[in-house]
């Protein structure tokens, strides 16, 4: 069953001193804190369990700055923040990182660190310990106070994940434990998609697919069959899919076929000179003579007769 505070339940005077121990305690993190509003200040926390060690909560409020010192109590936990204000701004390590709507950042509980909200504070925040997250995410330093984009591969989908954390109502310890493995794995595979290597990976994983298209279709080159239909069931993958493969390469996956079809056949006429033309058309994919002929001829300046007689 799931906790909700409100500085609503306290003296306007009070506000403040109220929400920095309420944050405080709820967090594990007794900070040096800034009132960034001019009138009351107010907020808002809710708190439930995610499994048997991780805390979900929202917290809202006016803006607000969070300080924690060297001298502060250090937990164990790493917060992983998705934001929902319009602006915050974390600094941690020397490196400050800014997140807008929609973005996520990870931070370590046992650093000092700063945390503005200027135009208010709006986020779901899970703090998790360091060894259930280590456990989860490999060399977890390398995404401490990185922005995480809303708009980057699998960054919307985490961030959709959370929330859906946030709203299902708090779960037996086995399945919060589930849910937040869940959320945890897709937060490194974000972060590694993200990042300039996820980048080359994506380029290198392409390249290897486009490799092994091609290699099938110089394999089959001679089925009249051949289409992009035919060849993107054949790799379990969208018509779509395919033609953004080649059209990286500056060209269409059926000129491609076309090409591979009339370079094949150019070293047939050259080498199988007893071999009528016509059946080697009709081995490399042509059924149509006329089609042979004039694409031949754009490509290499001659027609198929003309190169047998030189």
């Amino acid at each position: 069953m799931g906790r909700s505070y409100s500085t609503r339940d306290v003296r306007a005077q009070e506000s403040f001193e109220y929400w920095q121990n309420l944050v405080g305690s709820t967090y594990s993190a007794f900070t040096r804190n800034t009132n960034l509003t001019e009138g009351d200040f107010q907020g808002e926390l809710s708190v439930k369990s995610l499994g048997r060690s991780a805390l979900i909560t929202r917290i809202l409020s006016t803006p607000m700055e969070y300080h924690e010192k060297e001298e502060a109590s250090y937990t164990d936990d790493y917060f992983i923040c998705l934001s929902l204000c319009p602006y915050a701004q974390l600094t941690q390590n020397g490196t400050t990182t800014e997140q807008f709507s929609g973005d996520m950042v990870i931070y370590d509980n046992n650093q000092p660190f700063s945390y503005r909200f200027p135009e208010g504070d709006n986020q779901i925040v899970i703090s998790v310990p360091h060894i259930v997250f280590n456990a989860k995410v490999n060399n977890a330093e390398t995404l401490l106070n990185k922005t995480l984009k809303c708009g980057s591969p699998l960054g919307r989908f985490v961030g959709s994940m959370i929330q859906q954390a946030w709203e299902t109502e708090e779960q037996e310890d086995i399945f919060g434990d589930k849910m937040l493995s869940a959320i945890l794995t897709m937060l490194r595979s974000a972060f590694e998609a993200a990042s300039p290597e996820g980048n080359h990976a994506v380029q290198r994983d392409k390249k290897d697919s486009l490799t092994l298209v091609q290699q099938f279709i110089i394999e089959h080159i001679g089925e009249h069959s051949l289409s992009v239909e035919s060849i993107s069931q054949q790799f379990h993958m969208s018509s779509r899919t395919l033609s953004r493969l080649f059209s990286k390469e500056n060209t269409s996956v059926m000129r491609w076929v076309w090409q591979q079809r009339i370079k094949v056949s150019y070293k047939l006429i050259m080498t199988n000179k007893d071999v009528p033309i016509s059946e080697i058309a009709h081995q490399n994919g042509f059924s149509n003579i006329s089609h042979f002929s004039k694409m031949f001829k754009e490509t290499y300046g001659v027609t198929p007769s003309q190169l047998r007689q030189v």
